[in-house]
């Protein structure tokens, strides 16, 4: 369980921005993400979903070797393949999102991508979990 817990301080810590040094925005804001080249945008997205494929490997594993009867499988990642969403198609989906809320421009940038590709994966016949 300890295991458990570290994973997701990991995980938390590594949505949270920080300030930039001489940077008028916030590193790891959706403000600043938007402000690197196209091809930045999409290397950044696809870390942030590779990383969360991690992230839930490793759950997965660690709720294995324990006596958690539960495993978790965030349909997400299942849909993500199963409909071989590509990341060019998650950046648009993303953009789109925040040109049309504008008021998520300081929110941490993985949270805002795994957040609007989960639900826009919601319309497509799968149900993640909360």
């Amino acid at each position: 369980m300890q295991k458990l817990v570290g994973v997701a301080v990991i995980l938390v810590m590594l949505g949270m921005p920080s300030p930039g040094r001489g940077e008028d925005k916030i590193v790891g804001t959706v403000q600043w993400w938007l402000a690197l080249p196209e091809d930045n945008r999409l290397y950044y997205l696809a870390g942030v979903l590779n990383g969360l494929d991690v992230a839930n490997s490793v759950i997965n594993s660690i709720a294995e070797k324990t006596s958690v009867n539960h495993k978790h499988t965030d349909l997400f990642f299942e849909n993500r393949q199963k409909n071989q969403v590509t990341y060019a198609q998650c950046l648009i989906i993303v953009e789109r999102y925040v040109q049309d809320h504008p008021e998520k421009s300081l929110s941490p940038a993985p949270a805002l991508i795994y957040t609007t590709i989960r639900d826009a994966l919601k319309h497509t016949g799968g149900q993640p979990r909360e």
